[in-house]
C-alpha cells in the first residue's frame, strides 16, 4: 500500500535481513519477512514487566541527560534502557557528579559523547545511602515544564542552561534544581567538604554551568577509590561464597559423649 516506503525498506533493511543464518525459526521468519519488524529484545522485556516507566538515554549525545518515558514504545537500538525509575536513582544520573564520571571513562564519535552502559553506568560506584529529598523529580518536572512551555526539545534546553548571556527565569530555576541534585548526592556520599563552586566555566566541551575543576578532579579521585574498594568486596564475598568448607577433627572421649547426650 505504500510502494515509496516499502522500496526505503528493501533498499536499507533488506540486505542486511537476508544475511540471517537460518539457525532458528526466529532467524527464518526474520529473513523471510524481511519488511516485517525484527525481533524484541527479550531479556529487556521481562526486566520491564511490572514497570510502568523507565529510563532513557542517547548513546551519542552532547549531553548526559536522562528522560523518563513510559513501558510500552519500542526503543531503537541507539538508546539506553535503564529499568528504573526511583527518585533516588534518577538523582544520581541527573548530576554532574555522575556526568564527570561518563565523560571521564566514555569514548567519543566526532563532537558527541558516546555513553555506554557497559562503560560507565555499570562500573559507577552508586551511594549506599537514599537521597531523602526529591530533587531528581523536581528538576525533572520542571525540565519537562519549560521544554512543554518553549516547545523546544532536551538538547535546546540545555544549550540555553550553558549559556551565560541566559537569564530567563525558567533557565536560571533549573541550574538551580542542577546544584540542589549535586550537593545532595553528594550528601548521600558524605562529601559535604568538597566546595563546588558552581559556575560558568571552561570545558573541552566548550562554555559549561557546572562545578569547579577542583572538584571535578576530587569526585573522580573518590568515586575511582570507592570503585576499587566495592570491586575489592565484592571478590572477597565471590571467594567466600566458592572456598571449601573445613572440617575440624573429631571429638573424642568424655566431650564427644556429652555432644550425643545433649
Amino acid at each position: 500500500d505504500y510502494p515509496e516506503c516499502l522500496e526505503i525498506v528493501k533498499q536499507r533493511v533488506r540486505p542486511e535481513r537476508i544475511k540471517y543464518a537460518p539457525i532458528n525459526a526466529r532467524n527464518k521468519k526474520i529473513s523471510k519477512f524481511w519488511w516485517h519488524f525484527g525481533q524484541y529484545r527479550w531479556a529487556l522485556k521481562e526486566a520491564m514487566e511490572g514497570e510502568n516507566q523507565v529510563l532513557v538515554s542517547c548513546r551519542h549525545t552532547k549531553f548526559v541527560v536522562h528522560s523518563l518515558i513510559s513501558v510500552g514504545p519500542v526503543f531503537d537500538v541507539g538508546l539506553n534502557i535503564i529499568v528504573g525509575s526511583s527518585n533516588n536513582l534518577l538523582s544520581v544520573l541527573e548530576s554532574g557528579i555522575y556526568e564527570a564520571w561518563v565523560r571521564q571513562y566514555s569514548s567519543s564519535l566526532e563532537t558527541r559523547l558516546r555513553y555506554t552502559l557497559a562503560d560507565c553506568f555499570e562500573t559507577f560506584p552508586f551511594p549506599k545511602y537514599s537521597l531523602n529529598e526529591g530533587e531528581g523529580a523536581n528538576f525533572h518536572e520542571a525540565r519537562s515544564s519549560v521544554m512543554r512551555n518553549r516547545s523546544e526539545g532536551l538538547t535546546s534546553i540545555y544549550n540555553l542552561m550553558q549559556d551565560p548571556g541566559n537569564s530567563d527565569p525558567d533557565i536560571i530555576r533549573l541550574r538551580d534544581l542542577q546544584v540542589r541534585i549535586d550537593l545532595a548526592v553528594a550528601k548521600a556520599y558524605g562529601w559535604q567538604d568538597i566546595e563546588f563552586a558552581h559556575g560558568f566555566y571552561v570545558t573541552p566541551q566548550g562554555v559549561r554551568f557546572t562545578f569547579a575543576e577542583g572538584a571535578r578532579r576530587e569526585t573522580l579521585d573518590r568515586l575511582l577509590a570507592l570503585n576499587h574498594a566495592r570491586h575489592v568486596e565484592e571478590d572477597a564475598e565471590a571467594s567466600a561464597a566458592v572456598a571449601p568448607v573445613k572440617r575440624g577433627r573429631k571429638r573424642t572421649g568424655s566431650a564427644h559423649q556429652a555432644t550425643l547426650d545433649l
